[in-house]
Formats: C-alpha cells, sequence, structure tokens
C-alpha cells in the first residue's frame, strides 16, 4: 500500500509478506491512516480503542469470506449429460498459448503454464467454474477472495466443443478464447511460438513469437 503526498515530498509505504488469510486489510489501513495524520501534522481520527475495532464504529464490519486450505475447491460433481471426454483436450491462442484439459475420475482438470492447475465444475454444459490447486490455490481461496473462475465453452449442435473462454486479463470483462486444436492442425507450443495457422489465416505466412503476456500464469 502506497500513499503519497505531494505537497509535503513524502509518503507512506506498507508491504506485507505471507499468505493473504490473517484478516490484515482493515488493520494496514488504520496504520497507515493514522502514520499519515502524523506525517501531515494533524490529531489522528482513528486512536488505540477504535484502531482495533476499524472500520467500525463508522461502518457495518461484515465477515470476510474466508479461505480454507484444506479444502481449496466444493466437493467435486459432475451434473451434467456431456461427458468429461468431449472437453479434455488442447486449446490455443495466438500470443497466450496452450490450455489443456484433462479428464479424471473427479471430471475435468484445466492446465495452463508452469503453476495453472484448476479444477472445473459445471454449472451448465457450457459453463463452468474454477477453482485453481496447489501453487496459484490463493487465487480462488484465500481471505476475501474466494470467487471461482468462470470458464465459458463454446460447443457446436453435435456436442463437439469448439473453444473455451478463459479469462486472462482480470482488469476487464472480456475473456479471452482458446480454439480447440485438431491434432492435425497447426500446433501453439509452450515456447511462445507459432506456425502460421494456413486454414484460418491463408496466404499469411509467418511466425510469431510473444515474449511477454504470461504475467500470472507463468
Amino acid at each position: 500500500m502506497l500513499w503519497l503526498f505531494p505537497d509535503l515530498q513524502s509518503g507512506v509505504f506498507v508491504a506485507l509478506t505471507g499468505a493473504k488469510d490473517n484478516q490484515n486489510a482493515p488493520p494496514v489501513y488504520s496504520i497507515v491512516s493514522q502514520a499519515s495524520d502524523l506525517l501531515l501534522g494533524i490529531t489522528p481520527w482513528l486512536n488505540q480503542s477504535t484502531s482495533c475495532t476499524f472500520p467500525a464504529p463508522w461502518k457495518d464490519v461484515k465477515p470476510t469470506e474466508r479461505g480454507n486450505a484444506s479444502m481449496p475447491h466444493p466437493m467435486p460433481y459432475w451434473n451434467i449429460s456431456v461427458t468429461p471426454e468431449k472437453y479434455a483436450g488442447q486449446y490455443g491462442h495466438l500470443a497466450f498459448g496452450n490450455i489443456t484439459l484433462t479428464k479424471d475420475i473427479e471430471g475435468v482438470m484445466l492446465y495452463y503454464g508452469r503453476f495453472g492447475k484448476m479444477r472445473l465444475l459445471p454449472i451448465s454444459d457450457t459453463l463452468f467454474v474454477g477453482y485453481f490447486l496447489e501453487n496459484l490455490s490463493f487465487v480462488t481461496n484465500s481471505d476475501g477472495n474466494t470467487k471461482p473462475f468462470v470458464i465459458e465453452f463454446q460447443i457446436r449442435g453435435n456436442a463437439a466443443v469448439e473453444s473455451l473462454e478463459f479469462p486472462v486479463d482480470l482488469s476487464v470483462p472480456e475473456k479471452t478464447s482458446f480454439k480447440r486444436i485438431n491434432k492435425s492442425g497447426p500446433r501453439y507450443t509452450r515456447n511462445n511460438s507459432m506456425q502460421a495457422a494456413r486454414k484460418e489465416h491463408a496466404g499469411f505466412q509467418t511466425v510469431l513469437s510473444v515474449t511477454a503476456a504470461w504475467c500470472l500464469f507463468h
């Protein structure tokens, strides 16, 4: 957290380490507020008593939904008629590489990059929720941050999955579309390069080299 005061050519900076599972936001805010008041030469509006109860009594305190390290996602289930095999396979994007879906005894797992491992649970044939596991479990399983990712599939009339929509950039509402890769089709490789897709980009023979855009998942 960084608060700057240009008129004083100074500021207050606070950094924390550790997991986001200890209800730290209100205490940090109260510390920065009191330090800023002292820096500005004004009487702190938080005292020893209200610092411990902040944001009460000015605002109702709503319990923060807490993560559960021993249970990073709800109990697996499969409540749709489409079988997990229909979704298993590789999906590619020109800039963001491959996403791989595999079938296991509990349903479908999603793998993206070095650390992106996600359990997918169906809401409908085309809509799933995803919970990260292992290294990135804190993204969907930590205090105040327990919302799953929403993954959408595009399915043709004959139940063939054409693509999946994955939220690569969480700062925008639009999801990124990853196209289903056929074994005989062009390959999107993990070394961030791709041979030109002749069928979809006829006459556009090129190799696209991407050196960024892996931020969270690589």
